[in-house]
């Protein structure tokens, strides 16, 4: 996406079909001053990107998406007031991959911000 780094990985955990990642969002990337200025939110297009990137990361390769099944955004992720996230990703793999994954805010009240299912390929 070219966005380059807005966010760093503090924690990772994995097992056979299942990640969690705890990522430290950057407050200062330049993608929050026009998103909105004096409001600054991780745009939702960039959450996608991000449990992509972090799906590849853990799978060791190239995925393709090949549709989503249900995407909720449950709450605005505002840089400033939520600078560390959980990603928590799961999946079946067959002949495709199946992923559910979650963005939690791990404020002191921890919230589910996203919520999502879709369903992937390899790249040949």
């Amino acid at each position: 996406m070219g966005l380059g780094k807005y966010y760093s990985i503090l924690e990772e955990k994995t097992d056979i079909e299942q990640a969690i990642y705890k990522i430290q969002l950057d407050a200062n990337h330049q993608m929050y001053k026009g998103h909105f200025p004096d409001f600054p939110l991780l745009p939702g297009v960039v959450q996608m990107e991000l449990i992509h990137e972090l799906f590849e990361k853990t799978l060791g390769k190239e995925i393709s998406l090949i549709a989503s099944k249900n995407i909720k955004y449950l709450g605005m992720i505002n840089p400033n007031e939520h600078t560390e996230l959980s990603v928590k990703l799961s999946w079946k793999h067959t002949d495709e991959i199946k992923l559910k994954a979650e963005i939690i805010s791990l404020d002191e009240l921890p919230k589910t911000m996203l919520k999502y299912s879709a369903q992937y390929k390899f790249r040949a």
